[in-house]
């Protein structure tokens, strides 16, 4: 079973890698997550808002975080989606050791399957189209 499982969980990083790249090589960034950038740069520089003009919404979560390094991030898409990314990996880690604390594989199969390989909706939502303070 524990073979099975991680050869399981090798097909979804791939497959997770390959939604990445195509997402960070073919797909523009999108207004939400240029103003999360631009946030991260205006945080960096020394202002702490709780909110930003024209995002009300959304608390700055995710530019507080990227701040950290915003001078070091190139201004692409890598660098406005590399924060976004690795929240997401975290939250999809978490997932993964939460079902394996539920029981075993022959319990939890069916919600490791669903974490492992998500609709393909939400895999794009995951890895592509980075909706900044939806990870």
């Amino acid at each position: 079973m524990r073979v099975l499982f991680m050869a399981l969980l090798f097909i979804s990083l791939i497959i997770r890698l390959i939604f990445i790249h195509t997402g960070l090589e073919y797909f523009s960034v999108n207004g939400d997550e240029a103003t999360s950038f631009l946030q991260a740069n205006w945080i960096a520089r020394g202002n702490y808002p709780l909110l930003f003009w024209a995002q009300p919404y959304q608390f700055p979560i995710e530019p507080y975080l990227t701040s950290l390094w915003a001078q070091y991030l190139p201004w692409d898409t890598f660098g406005v989606r590399l924060i976004p990314l690795i929240i997401c990996l975290i939250a999809f880690c978490s997932y993964l050791f939460l079902f394996s604390k539920l029981g075993n594989f022959k319990t939890t199969w069916p919600g490791l399957t669903l974490i492992l390989f998500p609709s393909t909706y939400l895999l794009i939502r995951q890895t592509q189209l980075l909706t900044p303070q939806h990870s």
